[in-house]
């Protein structure tokens, strides 16, 4: 995916039964400790939140 500015790139994937929404967005690496990483508890919902890291090689 590219991101350009605030993108937030959304999934919703279901088999009729069950739906999962999967948000990615673009972090500073200062909102990186507003996140945890883990699995956390929002009244009946679960969350789970991964950081990843992408690099891009440029040049010869």
């Amino acid at each position: 995916m590219t991101f350009a500015g605030n993108d937030v790139h959304k999934r919703v994937y279901s088999d009729g039964l069950t739906t999962v929404s999967l948000f990615v967005e673009s972090l500073e690496s200062a909102e990186t400790t507003l996140l945890q990483e883990g699995v956390h508890q929002l009244g009946v919902s679960a969350v789970a939140v991964q950081h990843l890291v992408t690099l891009k090689a440029v040049g010869n």
